[in-house]
């Protein structure tokens, strides 16, 4: 299954529709697709409480323990966001943060070593400077790494303030496509078929070790 990230807090949008479009574009060669939106999951900042680096999983419990599944089990993960004031919304960005389980999988415990996973990122703005867009590639190409995700495309759409709509115009809409194409080409039966050595994401810890957890 191909993941779309929406990184829009208001779930709309040319970097929505582009989204659309790139999934759409992996679901022509058959890949299963699957959409989800930041603003549609209650996800708190990650506190540094250094739970992760003890114990499996992260000690909040809020709905990012429902995104932690299908980081772990996709085959391909696309992310789009709009530029917020040189980098990512912060939404997205907790979601990145929270996420640290997995590196301390890595770094730490050396478990749960991904296969190779293809990835892009979809970045929209409204200025048409290229150095708005280093905040966004960063936090996502890290993201990436976190997950044993390869960077494989990106498709930076800058200059939104002074474009008329409608907006993405066509050319957009097919580079989108064809990123999406490229993912779903990309996946392998490696990550298809892969067991991981203890997937404590499937495993929702009772109190998390943390006095602040949702009801």
């Amino acid at each position: 299954m191909i993941l779309g990230i929406n990184g829009h807090p208001r779930n709309e949008g040319t970097c929505r529709t582009l989204l659309e479009e790139a999934l759409e574009g992996a679901a022509q060669e058959g890949a299963e697709t699957l959409l989800v939106s930041v603003c549609e999951y209650h996800v708190r900042r990650c506190d540094s409480s250094e739970w992760c680096s003890s114990q499996a999983g992260c000690s909040i419990v809020d709905d990012m323990w429902k995104l932690y599944p299908l980081l772990a089990e996709c085959t391909g993960l696309i992310v789009a966001a709009p530029v917020f004031f040189a980098g990512v919304p912060s939404d997205l960005k907790a979601w990145i943060d929270r996420c640290n389980p997995f590196y301390k999988d890595r770094k730490i415990f050396h478990r749960n070593l991904f296969p190779q996973r293809p990835g892009a990122l979809i970045a929209t703005a409204g200025s048409e400077r290229p150095a708005d867009f280093i905040g966004t590639i960063e936090p996502v190409r890290a993201f990436f790494f976190t997950l044993g995700v390869q960077f494989e495309a990106q498709l930076l759409v800058g200059g939104l303030d002074t474009l008329p709509p409608p907006r993405p115009i066509l050319e957009h809409r097919v580079q989108a496509r064809r990123i999406g194409a490229k993912i779903a080409n990309l996946q392998n039966s490696e990550s298809a078929g892969w067991q991981p050595d203890l997937p404590w994401w499937n495993h929702i810890p009772e109190d998390g070790g943390c006095s602040c957890r949702k009801k």
